[in-house]
């Protein structure tokens, strides 16, 4: 059950104003599965990790199985210093939903902020390949590029955002960092910001509606 007041206290950073929420919801329907799973999100948001780790013991064994509580055991792992068991967590959740796109951002993210840049932006690519319409998506490529180095790539990968999310002040500043660097490398991009502004069509425009993605292009992490 996704209850929108939750939902929006979420999105608004007020996790401690979600959690009233989802307890609600919990006190009057205990087997509510995604309720608990949004509290426990909720609590980790506030860094009440013990807490958290607590009301996830108490998911029943089917939808522990499930994506997201795995991703939430990656995150409890994280925010709890226990690097090493978070990435064996987001390891699991790729291998047992190698289709979904995002187990494959929750080991690209780790690894981002965690890990090495080249394996973060390999695992990134996977999200990409499942969803080419996510500009937040070809965002988070193009940080884990130009942080390994590939800033060819990079650049390409935050164009291809600025095509689906035009306004993004954040892309740009990075694509713009990105083309000065390959200049001063003397690849040859003689691409400016103006020009790249022509170069975004209306046709580029219609690529497949963006998801929101709040999970770690908007969260303030390194990524954005």
């Amino acid at each position: 059950m996704r209850d929108p007041r939750g939902c929006v206290y979420t999105d608004m950073g007020r996790p401690e104003l979600a959690e009233v929420q989802w307890r609600r919801i919990l006190e009057e329907s205990p087997r509510q599965r995604q309720a608990r799973l949004q509290l426990v999100d909720s609590l980790i948001r506030q860094c009440r990790f013990l807490t958290a780790a607590d009301e996830l013991e108490r998911v029943d064994d089917a939808e522990a199985a499930s994506c997201e509580a795995m991703l939430l055991r990656v995150q409890l792992a994280e925010g709890q210093r226990r690097l090493a068991e978070a990435e064996q967590w987001a390891r699991a959740a790729v291998q047992r939903f190698p289709e979904t796109a995002a187990a494959w951002e929750g080991l690209g993210r780790l690894l981002f902020e965690h890990g090495e840049a080249g394996e973060a932006a390999d695992v990134l690519g996977q999200v990409v390949d499942r969803q080419p319409g996510n500009g937040a998506a070809w965002h988070n490529l193009g940080m884990a590029q130009l942080r390994a180095g590939q800033i060819d790539a990079a650049v390409e990968s935050l164009e291809q955002s600025l095509r689906v999310r035009p306004d993004s002040a954040a892309t740009r500043e990075h694509w713009e960092e990105a083309v000065k660097r390959l200049k001063e490398e003397g690849v040859g991009d003689d691409r400016g910001p103006e020009q790249e502004v022509t170069e975004i069509t209306e046709e580029d425009l219609s690529v497949a509606s963006v998801r929101s993605c709040s999970n770690f292009l908007h969260t303030g992490g390194n990524l954005s």
